[in-house]
């Protein structure tokens, strides 16, 4: 299944990342704890792919330029990166989506589809190829008032 992905972080205006996912382990019925079951493996799956750099000397580093398409996306995103992975960190996919779960429970992030707030993770969730799900990131004030 194809899905149309945007992140959000609140108080922003734009997105901070948009894009089509393909999703082939996503089956109806759907609810948001199986989008998002799927969304972390899809996730991992991407974070493997990634080249793994050991950066040992100067000499071995070998860094491709980036793309001036790639440019402007990650000025608007605010980050520059080489789409490298610079560790060799193995990720346990149980973990992952525990800790995702975990995250959506206790309130880290809300999620949207096509403007609906989704408020349970057994909620069945209604997506065609048209629907957006949005997952907005909430930042919390830490600190104390003096």
């Amino acid at each position: 299944m194809i899905i149309n992905i945007a992140m959000k972080q609140l108080g922003k205006k734009h997105p901070i990342k948009q894009e089509q996912i393909t999703l082939p382990s996503l089956t109806a019925p759907i609810t948001l704890k199986s989008l998002i079951e799927a969304l972390v493996v899809q996730q991992i799956d991407e974070y493997v792919k990634k080249p793994v750099h050991q950066f040992e000397s100067a000499d071995n580093l070998s860094l491709s330029p980036i793309a001036p398409t790639s440019l402007i996306s990650m000025m608007s995103a605010g980050k520059y990166h080489f789409d490298v992975n610079y560790n060799n960190n193995v990720v346990e996919t149980d973990k992952a989506i525990a800790c995702a779960l975990e995250a959506y429970l206790d309130g880290l992030f809300v999620v949207f589809v096509d403007d609906q707030k989704i408020e349970s993770l057994e909620t069945q969730l209604q997506i065609e190829e048209s629907s957006v799900i949005t997952f907005i990131r909430l930042t919390f004030l830490v600190g104390r008032l003096w």
